[in-house]
C-alpha cells in the first residue's frame, strides 16, 4: 500500500473512532409541567383547606437550609424558618381561608430543573379580606421527587 492509502486508510479508521466517540445530545425537556409538580400543587391546596400548613409544607417545599422563600418582608432560608413565617401569619382557619392555585406557565430550565409562574388566592370570610398574589417557583427533581427550592410569592 503506498504512503497516501495507508494515510488515506487511517484517517479513515480515526474518523469511524472519533464519530463513534462523540457525545449524544441531551434529550430536550418536556414543555408539558411534569404530573408529579401538578400533583404536589394540589396536595398543598387540599393541605392548607385542611388547616394542615405542616403538610402544606412537606408536600412541595424542599426540607432543606438552602430552601429560599422571598416575599414581602425579604429573603427566609432554610425549610423550618419559612415554616415559621407560614405558621405566625396564618395562626388559625379564619385567616388561612380557602387557597387556589392557578398556574399559568411551565418553564423547563433543563430536565432536572423548571419554573412554574402563577397566581395564588385566599377567600376568607368576612371581616378579614380576601387575598391575591403571583408566584413564581423554582422546581428541582431530587431523590424524594419534585421539590420547591426557591419561591417567589407576592
Amino acid at each position: 500500500m503506498s504512503d497516501f492509502g495507508r494515510l488515506f486508510y487511517a484517517s479513515a479508521v480515526w474518523f469511524g473512532v472519533l464519530a463513534g466517540c462523540s457525545p449524544q445530545a441531551a434529550p430536550e425537556p418536556s414543555t408539558a409541567m411534569p404530573a408529579a409538580i401538578v400533583n404536589a400543587m394540589a396536595e398543598q391546596e387540599a393541605a392548607w383547606n385542611a388547616g394542615s400548613i405542616e403538610t402544606f409544607m412537606s408536600a412541595g417545599y424542599w426540607q432543606d437550609e438552602e430552601l429560599m422563600f422571598i416575599g414581602s418582608r425579604g429573603i427566609t432560608y432554610g425549610f423550618a424558618p419559612v415554616l415559621n413565617n407560614y405558621l405566625n401569619s396564618y395562626p388559625d382557619g379564619a385567616s388561612r381561608g380557602i387557597l387556589t392555585f392557578e398556574n399559568l406557565e411551565w418553564v423547563p430550565l433543563g430536565n432536572d430543573h423548571g419554573l412554574v409562574v402563577g397566581k395564588w388566592s385566599l377567600d376568607r370570610d368576612e371581616p378579614l379580606d380576601d387575598l391575591s398574589g403571583h408566584y413564581s417557583l423554582v422546581w428541582k427533581r431530587l431523590p424524594e421527587g419534585w421539590r420547591i427550592i426557591a419561591d417567589h410569592s407576592s
